[in-house]
């Protein structure tokens, strides 16, 4: 509440102000997490403890989605990159662009998808949890009945 209302001190903060400056608050949603919080707590067992995650998703005809996780040095975010990368290689057929780079301690992930290939994404998965237990909204779907 404080923070919505201009009382915070985080405009003070040099690393919260440096992490806000690479988000693009124009977008459709944005974030900025501070590596403490619990939901994190997973994926802290698992090794991987950021000190932050920060980015956008703008959703128009297409979703395109910038995303951030700060570590504790640019070795790690270099091991993250490569590892983030191997692991969603499957994932790219399915978009238009996927690029995992490291910027400095930032693991950046870069994802846009095309209106055609969300419709199809989204076509998929609509069939892979209908086969799961009876669909989502019975009949329809994503443009194109049958005529």
């Amino acid at each position: 509440m404080k923070a919505a209302q201009g009382g915070s001190t985080l405009k003070s903060s040099p690393a919260f102000v440096e992490m806000y400056g690479k988000i693009n608050t124009s977008a459709s949603l944005w974030m900025l997490i501070n590596g403490n919080s619990k939901v994190f707590d997973k994926a802290a067992a698992m090794g991987v403890k950021p000190k932050a995650v920060f980015g956008s998703v703008n959703v128009t005809d297409g979703l395109a989605l910038d995303a951030r996780m700060r570590v504790d040095s640019a070795d790690q975010a270099t091991q993250l990159a490569n590892t983030f990368r191997g692991q969603l290689q499957g994932f790219v057929s399915m978009v238009d662009k996927m690029e995992v780079t490291n910027d400095g301690s930032d693991v950046k992930i870069s994802i846009s998808i095309s209106q055609v290939k969300l419709e199809q994404l989204i076509k998929n998965m609509m069939q892979m949890f209908g086969g799961m237990g009876g669909g989502m909204g019975g009949g329809g779907g994503m443009g194109g009945g049958t005529p």
